[in-house]
Formats: C-alpha cells, structure tokens, sequence
C-alpha cells in the first residue's frame, strides 16, 4: 500500500493532536489532585444516626443484626439492667488524610462507655486502622470491697457542715437522712446498706444560713456503675500515707509502685491514682522495669465518666465512611447525647451534620404523685419539740388536687426503724407559718451517717373515712423548692407540723405523704422520710417555728379550690 505524501502529513497530525488532547486531561486530573491537597482543607462529619435503650436480652440480636458480632461485657455491672447503644457516622468529605489523628467522643451526664465496634461503610471490602482507649479492665466489686466514699464539692471558709438528704424521686422529696452534721466533704458508705433512692447535700454556713441541695443529685445503686471497682487491679496512691480527707476505699493499695511488686508481682494491673501530667515526679517509676508492666493512669478511666478516644494512626481514604457502635451504661430518665471534637488538629475541619436520631425511653413518672410531694422537708428543733418544714406553696394550681398531709412516726433502734411506717401521729391540712433558725454554738465534731432503716412504702394504709384533724379549709400546700433560713431574723413562710411528743433519749423516722384527689379516686405523693431526735440540737440549728393567726391558707377568693 502506497501512501501520499500529503496523507502522510494528515494523518501525523491527527496523532499528535489526540496524544496532546490526552495529555491534557491527564496534566488537569494531576494539577486538580495537587490543588486539592494545597488549596482544600481536609473535611470530616460526624451525625448520630441514633440513641437506644436496649434491655439485657435485647443486646445479642441487636449486636449480631447490626454488627455480625457482639459486643465485650466485660465491664458490665448489676446495678443498671439496660444498655445505651449510640450508633455515630463519621465521614471524609474532603481529601485523603494521610497523617494520623484521634477523636475526643463525650457521653453527657452520667455514663460508663463499655465497648466500642465499628463498620466500615466505604471503601467497600477495605479494613482501616481504628482503635478505641477502652482499657482492657474487668468490672467486679469483690466480697472484701463493699464500701465507697460519696464526695461533694464545698467552700471550705464560711461552711460548717453539711446534711445528706434522700428521696424516692429525683426534683421532689427530700427529707434528712443523716441526724448529725458531716465536717469532711464526703462520707464513707457501705453498699449493701444503703436503700435505692435520690441523695443530695445541704450545706449550713457559719452563720447558721442553710444552702439549696447539691444538684444533680447522686442516684443509688445505679451510681455505683460509674465507680472504679475492678477485678486483678493493684491501686498506686502517693498520698495514701497523708491522711487526706475523704480518700477512696480500695481493697488493694499501696504507696508507690516498689511495695505493690514486691507484694503482688508483676502479674496484675497497676492503677496510678493520678493524671498522667500530675505522675511526673513519682521517683520509684523510674526506679522500677516497668516494660512488661501493664500500667494505667487516672486519664485511662475516663471511659467511667463517658469519654474515650477513636484513633485513626493511618488516616482516613476520601470519602470514607464508617459507623460507630458505642455500648454504655446511663441513667434513664437522663437525655443522652453524644459529642465528638478533634484531639489537636487544627487542619482538619470536623462539621456537626443535623442528627436524626430517636431516643427510645422508659416511662415517666406519675405526674400527679410528683405534683403533690414536697421537695424538701427539713426537721427543726426547739427544745422538747420536732417540727417537720417544708416551703409553702404559692401556686394555685396545686389546689386542685391537693387536701392534706398523713404523718407517721416510729423510732429507731440500732441504726434501724422499729417498723416502717409506725404509728399515724398526725392527718391533716398541716398548718402555715414561719420559722426562724439560729446556729447552736455547742457543736460536736462527730459526724454520722444513718444505718440501714427501712423503707417506706410507696402508699400508706388505707385513709379512715374522717381522719383526725380533717377540716375542709384548704392550706397552702406543698412547694418543691430548697428552704433558705438564716440567724439575721428573716423568715420563711413554710407549711409545717410539730411533735411534741417526743423523748430526748429517742431518735425518731417520721414518713410523710401528701394526699388529693384525681378523677374521684384518693393519690398520694412519694414517701418524704426524715430521720432526727432532740440530741442533733447540739450539732445543727435552733430554730422556731410559729403559726400567723393572720395567715390565709386559701387561695384568692376568685380562684376557690377545685373551681
């Protein structure tokens, strides 16, 4: 085949434009690569897809739905029966990241973070580098560790002491569950007799002026979820030898890492019950061989209080995406969500994507009971007296439903109540009025806590068809906020009841319950409990408490009762 000259020249031509049209693209895919890496930062996201509440039994088919696998128990716990599992999506909405970086995951409120699994979504059929700092620990309170120490945080001028109140509930009825005042910022405890319930602090000043309660208040057992028990671990405290206030109670600790090896060996878990950056200056660690050691730091039990990290040592490919499995243990009742920030990478961009997510609850609470309980009741003292305070309500609202209160008593014997409710001293509107309290300058340092008493039942025996004291005035009820009292003559409208049948010697539990009407039926409150006698005049406040023959216990006479 002969070919021209000129078609020679055509043809040539042609290939070199195709080969420069070929070029080009290649030159502009390369040059848009280069300007993505210089000019477009590295972008993630992150949306929690949802947040659920999943009983013991539920967990396994869920996980192997979900996951193909289950989940590590390992640091499961009796006390809270369900499991929180928040499923999270992180994606790579820019470039690849080709350097390490680590995520900061936050749990609000109170939370224990169990285990962490991952799926990944894309690139299909690739495995990526993550991990978790879960630590490799084993939640178990052993039968020599059976106590814990309850902390709080208090100014130490200008406070005397404090109370530890208790409810059934978690906003309304507080009564005193210990009779003497507390010096130190904490008390010791013994798990198994403390009775489930709401614990909270009420502090007194100098000055005799009494706080509000601590909120939020501390919910048991379900608390003892997030404390630090584990199985094999060997604690390092330097300041075990100190004596400072309100320390924990381990079974196994020692003062520094030396006399723990030479006690335990190197088999176990150590714990140093400091911070990493507070451990500096511990000198037998730099002493001690510690390579084989598994060793952790106060940093590593973070996951107790809901945080931990993801780590992603390799980077991550553009447009990956990956789903996260978080299992905790929380508090129902408690709203739950989960944040998620960059640990030191400021080159990253990390946006928030609008969550979808649902919260599967529990019921709530009867409405109606919580209407009708008191928040707070407080026990004063004058001489041979106890009266039982509680604010006076001002909302016309509670009028409603709201008729009176029964009030029982019985004493108590070795730490414990002769019966649980006793006898019924008292049924009735209760009676309105003010108190005023002054501080008792012979106060004991002792500090005491109650034993275990027992526990009032949710409802009283049945209410007599006309029950002493009944009349059809309708008194200011009860209210669910904190008493504020001080020794400068102030006063405080309350609503009380006072004994005078009372003997110096006793120490007394009275169960208080506020009683209505709703839907033509009787309702109760939950049970308030209060626990005192006439000695705690020495360690607390004296105070008076009197009625106002002036005091109207009706609501306006445009808004009657019921109407």
């Amino acid at each position: 085949m002969i070919i021209i000259p000129a078609v020679r020249k055509l043809l040539g031509a042609a290939a070199i434009a195709v080969i420069s049209i070929i070029g080009t693209v290649v030159l502009q895919e390369t040059v848009k690569q280069k300007l993505a890496i210089f000019f477009y930062s590295p972008t993630l996201s992150y949306e929690v897809i949802s947040i659920s509440n999943i009983s013991y039994y539920d967990l396994t088919s869920y996980s192997q739905k979900e996951l193909h696998e289950e989940f590590n128990l390992d640091l499961d716990d009796p006390f809270i029966s369900s499991y929180t599992v928040v499923k999270l999506k992180i994606r790579n909405e820019g470039p690849a990241i080709s350097n390490g970086f680590k995520f900061a995951l936050f749990l609000n409120g109170p939370a224990k973070i169990m285990d962490i699994k991952h799926i990944v979504r894309a690139p299909a059929n690739k495995t990526l580098a993550i991990a978790h700092s879960v630590p490799r620990l084993k939640w178990e309170i052993s039968s020599k560790q059976r106590t814990a120490t309850i902390t709080w945080n208090s100014d130490k001028d200008g406070v005397l002491g404090h109370y530890v109140y208790k409810s059934m509930a978690k906003d309304v009825g507080y009564g005193a569950f210990t009779s003497q005042l507390i010096k130190q910022s904490c008390f010791r405890i013994n798990i198994d007799a403390m009775l489930p319930g709401y614990y909270a602090i009420l502090s007194v000043g100098v000055s005799g002026v009494t706080s509000g309660l601590s909120r939020p208040p501390l919910r048991f057992p379900e608390a003892l979820s997030f404390v630090a028990y584990f199985k094999d671990v060997i604690w390092i405290d330097p300041q075990l030898n100190q004596n400072i206030e309100c320390s924990r109670a381990r079974e196994y600790v020692y003062p520094s890492l030396v006399s723990a090896l030479a006690k335990q060996g190197r088999s176990r878990t150590f714990i140093i019950a400091k911070r990493r950056n507070e451990a500096g200056n511990i000198a037998d660690l730099l002493k001690a061989n510690s390579e084989d050691l598994h060793i952790l730091y106060e940093d590593d039990l973070d996951f107790l209080r809901g945080r931990t990290e993801l780590s992603f040592p390799a980077g991550l490919d553009d447009n990956a995406e990956i789903d996260f499995y978080v299992l905790a243990k929380t508090l129902s009742f408690t709203p739950i969500d989960l944040t998620v920030s960059l640990i030191g990478q400021p080159s990253i961009k990390l946006n928030k994507r609008r969550s979808k997510s649902e919260v599967i609850k529990s019921g709530d609470e009867t409405s109606i009971n919580m209407l009708l309980t008191p928040k707070l009741v407080t026990p004063r003292l004058d001489k041979k007296r106890i009266s039982l305070v509680w604010p006076a309500e001002t909302d016309d609202a509670y009028y409603k439903y709201y008729k009176g209160v029964r009030i029982f008593r019985t004493t108590i014997k070795n730490g414990r109540p002769v019966e649980s409710l006793g006898t019924e001293i008292y049924s009735g509107p209760g009676t309105s009025g003010y108190v005023e309290c002054h501080l008792n300058k012979q106060l004991r340092n002792e500090s005491k806590v109650a034993s275990v008493p027992g526990s009032a039942p949710m409802e009283p025996p049945a209410l007599p068809s006309r029950p002493k004291g009944v009349n059809q005035t309708k008194p200011t009820p009860n209210a669910p906020s904190g008493l504020h009292m001080n020794s400068s003559g102030d006063e405080q409208r309350i609503t009380f009841y006072t004994d005078t049948e009372v003997l110096e010697g006793e120490e007394y539990k009275y169960t208080i319950y506020a009683f209505g009407e709703f839907d033509e039926r009787m309702v109760y409150s939950y049970p308030v409990e209060v626990r005192t006698s006439l000695k705690d005049l020495a360690s607390g406040l004296f105070c008076a408490v009197r009625d106002r023959k002036s005091l109207s216990i009706l609501p306006s006479a445009e808004k009657k009762p019921g109407k």
